[in-house]
């Protein structure tokens, strides 16, 4: 639409400026009572004038072919009309201008159409010639009225060269910052493209790196597992370690990617790790309080967060089966990187801390550190960020 639209006003502009020279001359005629010529140029502007018609039609090529035609026989008839000393035929340098400005060179059917032109123009010179002028001469003009004529055709054939020069420079120019504004749009394309397979090559090599570490994190739970289980029941270790790997499938179930970052929404994920548990362990809801504040958490932090709760699920139920007695667990997990553990066992956070291999080397994989509060509560604490190193499974078997 925007090029049928730039096309349309070409025309326009021209056809306006080819009816305004004939018509600028009639009352340059009237002036000097050359009556036959004033009617005759004001025909012809109005005739002109009805390519704006033909151009709002949309008929393009034919009224540049139009108004192109008309104003070449305008000029063939002054310039046997007025004598060739008059300059009538000054207006073919305009002419030949506008002829070559209103198409398109690169078109092939605008090409066959200047040639036409050229060669309509080239005949009625040719038929000027042959004629010596005198074609259509008229006794009306006298010696005194050829040199008025002379330099008013003189300065306005300037005047139009000038403008159509104007024209063609500022069309120039128009195209190349047109071509410019389309270069730096493919080009800023082009970057936005190449930003975006970057993106897409850094979130990909992610996803395979978080795929290699939940493998060797799942592999590492099930050896640690195992290690026990040659002494303790082999089926509930079994179960405990599909537990774990269930919460890191959860994880990945859950996941968003938020700010080029992999996060856990936590209510949704620490939540569903205790709900697991209750389930698979038949206990009952109000053994455990779980507290936490709403946030986006770092995957990399939420699942070594999420498997320390489940050990330390795991041990407290089996300290509260031995004890058989009632006990109660209180979590409570805060944006500012705390994780706060509160048991009714006097032994059991003692057991968690010096007991349970996993625990240890998941307080070791967010940088973490165990604060002690008192022989009943202690404190998992953490740096809340995006830059804490990734599980790796070497760290695990270490």
């Amino acid at each position: 639409m925007d090029k049928k639209h730039s096309r349309s006003r070409v025309i326009n502009v021209y056809t306006l400026i080819l009816a305004f020279t004939p018509f600028l001359a009639s009352i340059n005629a009237y002036l000097t009572t050359d009556y036959f010529s004033f009617y005759f140029l004001l025909a012809s502007s109005a005739a002109i004038s009805v390519g704006f018609v033909f151009n709002w039609l949309k008929y393009y090529d034919f009224t540049k072919s139009y108004i192109l035609i008309i104003i070449s026989f305008v000029i063939f008839f002054y310039v046997s009309y007025d004598a060739a000393q008059s300059g009538a035929y000054l207006y073919y340098f305009p002419l030949t201008l506008a002829i070559v400005n209103i198409y398109d060179f690169e078109i092939k059917k605008d090409r066959i159409s200047i040639f036409m032109h050229f060669l309509l123009n080239g005949i009625l010179i040719a038929i000027n010639i042959l004629t010596d002028n005198s074609l259509f001469t008229s006794d009306f003009v006298s010696t005194e009225m050829v040199n008025h004529f002379f330099t008013f055709n003189l300065i306005f054939s300037i005047l139009c060269m000038g403008y159509f020069i104007y024209l063609i420079i500022y069309m120039n120019i128009s195209q190349k910052q047109l071509i410019n504004t389309l270069t730096n749009e493919m080009m800023r394309s082009k970057t936005f493209e190449e930003s975006k397979k970057t993106s897409n090559d850094i979130l990909f090599a992610e996803l395979q790196h978080r795929l290699k570490n939940n493998l060797s994190l799942i592999n590492s739970l099930l050896r640690l597992k195992m290690e026990k289980a040659v002494l303790e029941n082999l089926e509930e270790k079994i179960n405990e370690a599909a537990h774990a790997i269930q919460i890191v499938a959860d994880a990945n179930r859950f996941v968003i990617f938020k700010d080029d970052t992999f996060c856990v929404p936590t209510e949704v994920y620490f939540n569903g790790v205790l709900d697991s548990w209750v389930s698979f362990k038949n206990n009952k809801k109000d053994d455990f309080k779980l507290e936490l504040e709403n946030y986006e958490i770092n995957i990399k932090q939420a699942v070594p967060l999420a498997l320390i709760l489940h050990e330390t699920f795991a041990s407290f139920c089996k300290h509260q089966k031995e004890a058989n007695t009632k006990h109660y667990l209180n979590i409570n997990l805060t944006q500012r990187g705390i994780l706060r553990l509160e048991s009714s066992m006097d032994d059991f956070l003692e057991t968690c801390l010096t007991s349970e291999q996993l625990f240890q080397i998941l307080v070791e994989q967010i940088d973490a550190e165990i604060a002690v509060i008192d022989k009943r509560v202690f404190e998992v604490r953490y740096e809340n960020n995006v830059e804490n190193k990734t599980i790796e499974s070497a760290s695990i078997f270490a």
